[in-house]
């Protein structure tokens, strides 16, 4: 009986171990079958909506539509003059699978300690955002700090990360929407099928494929469908 109760236990372990694992390897550029190949994308555009809880990258050759479910990115946006949010805080990765609409994307939002005042760090403590520690000089001893100095604070961090699609872009849309002042590059991991696709395979993919952008124009104006331009790079 204890024999069997063993057996279980590492069984029940295995599986919830397995499960646990899903999601990394399914954004995996790296999974059996599969190779990377990047592409870059300039984003000319920053829409955000609150009522949808979305935000979009306006591409030139996409337009990458991200659900914000708990709207803290869009709650950073919001406050981007107060903390003088511009490119350099931002680095951007996203991943995707080959003809695929679907996104993972990581947005690491950084600020270095020097230049951010003590009222801009309370914002950033309290929207967790996390020190970064210095690291630690040859011959001293690695240890956790819950409750670093402000000696040994680097920067402050956090990572969004955010599911969504993309969409071809119009360039006629791009050409009535509001640009940024500095285009951001994008860089996009898109993880391509070493061997041909099985019928199967194929049948799978075609509600899969990537579509036009819902953004279209009307009587020569953008419809945007509740998206706000934000200019904050």
């Amino acid at each position: 009986m204890k024999k069997i109760f063993i057996s279980i236990t590492i069984l029940s372990i295995l599986i919830f171990s397995s499960l646990g694992c899903v999601t990394k390897q399914m954004w995996d550029k790296r999974r059996p079958g599969y190779s990377n190949n990047p592409y870059t994308d300039t984003i000319i555009s920053f829409y955000i909506n609150k009522n949808s809880s979305q935000i979009a990258f306006i591409g030139e050759k996409y337009h990458y539509i991200l659900n914000d479910h708990r709207q803290e990115f869009s709650q950073l946006m919001e406050v981007k003059d107060f903390l003088n949010l511009s490119q350099k805080n931002l680095k951007i990765h996203t991943q995707t699978f080959e003809k695929r609409p679907q996104l993972h994307t990581h947005i690491d939002v950084k600020f270095d300690k020097n230049s951010v005042t003590k009222k801009q760090i309370s914002w950033l403590r309290s929207h967790k955002f996390t020190p970064v520690l210095l690291p630690p000089k040859e011959g001293d001893l690695v240890r956790f700090n819950a409750h670093p100095t402000d000696d040994e604070i680097l920067a402050y961090s956090r990572e969004f990360n955010l599911e969504g699609k993309r969409y071809f872009a119009n360039s006629k849309v791009n050409n009535k929407l509001q640009k940024l002042n500095r285009p951001l590059t994008l860089k996009i991991d898109e993880s391509v099928q070493d061997r041909e696709p099985t019928a199967l395979e194929e049948a799978v993919k075609v509600p899969l494929k990537i579509s036009a952008t819902p953004f279209t124009l009307a009587a020569d104006a953008v419809m945007l469908l509740g998206f706000t331009f934000v200019s904050f790079l």
